[in-house]
């Protein structure tokens, strides 16, 4: 049992970093943030290679769970994500890649004019009839403080 905290307090406290790819078949999430504005562009899954080569060449790179696949983001379109900084969560079975988008967006849809959208988290769910809803427009962090009045979460 004392084995076991230890490896749990060296998980949640220790300084060495040991991602949990064992968890979830060899996968982390990784939840891509914009750097400056923290709007979520993407969520991604990492293997062990991704994740050495994200460390490496400090470019967004993802195991495609679909095409069963290395990929690095951009690499097709031009819209990189280059890696700013990446947060642990207390498990270390989960990443956040703080990010500077080196392009016209983050998702590979595209809006009704037919330019990138900055995020794929570009619908919301409508309440109780749990439908989606149009497009949805993003407030910044930024802008959010520029604001004088709390914005009301009714």
């Amino acid at each position: 049992m004392a084995e076991q905290e230890t490896q749990v307090g060296d998980l949640e406290e220790g300084k060495e970093f040991l991602p949990q790819f064992q968890k979830r078949g060899g996968l982390l999430p990784a939840i891509v943030q914009d750097h400056e504005t923290r709007e979520v562009l993407m969520l991604g899954w990492v293997n062990d290679q991704a994740l050495s080569q994200t460390l490496q060449n400090r470019l967004a790179t993802f195991w495609s769970t679909s095409r069963q696949e290395l990929w690095v983001k951009g690499a097709t379109s031009g819209d990189f994500l280059e890696i700013v900084e990446i947060l642990v969560d207390c498990d270390q079975d989960a990443l956040i890649y703080l990010v500077r988008p080196r392009g016209e967006g983050a998702c590979h849809t595209k809006d009704n004019n037919g330019c990138a959208r900055t995020s794929c988290f570009y619908r919301k769910l409508n309440f109780p009839r749990e439908t989606l809803g149009d497009d949805r427009v993003y407030l910044t962090f930024a802008a959010l403080r520029k604001r004088k009045k709390p914005v009301n979460r009714e």
